[in-house]
């Protein structure tokens, strides 16, 4: 099965044609990333596409949390990549894996 999700509708760029620049980070995100794993845990899911906002303003941990779901999932992030400009340290482990695709949406 193939599930797409939208962890967070939060990005940081201000793009003027993009819904997301009116969003106001959620102070319950931690509390939602952690309904949303409990519920994709009860799923059957190989691939799980991950969009938003932009998915880099979640922390790689979800991603790894993703992982362990199963050794067969795959992830495939579309991303403006803005956060793995900034802090390339942060992502790179999770960007090596070769269950995860990244696509840049720019």
């Amino acid at each position: 099965m193939q599930l797409m999700v939208k962890p967070t509708l939060e990005c940081q760029f201000r793009c003027d044609f993009c819904s997301a620049a009116n969003y106001q980070h959620d102070k319950q995100q931690a509390d939602n990333l952690s309904a949303l794993l409990s519920e994709i845990k009860k799923t059957k899911v190989n691939d799980i596409i991950v969009t938003g906002g932009d998915p880099l303003c979640v922390s790689p941990q979800f991603y790894e949390e993703l992982l362990e779901i199963n050794d067969n999932i795959t992830l495939s992030l579309t991303t403006n990549l803005w956060d793995f400009y900034i802090n390339p340290k942060k992502w790179i482990k999770l960007f090596k894996n070769p269950r995860v695709g990244i696509t840049t949406s720019f």
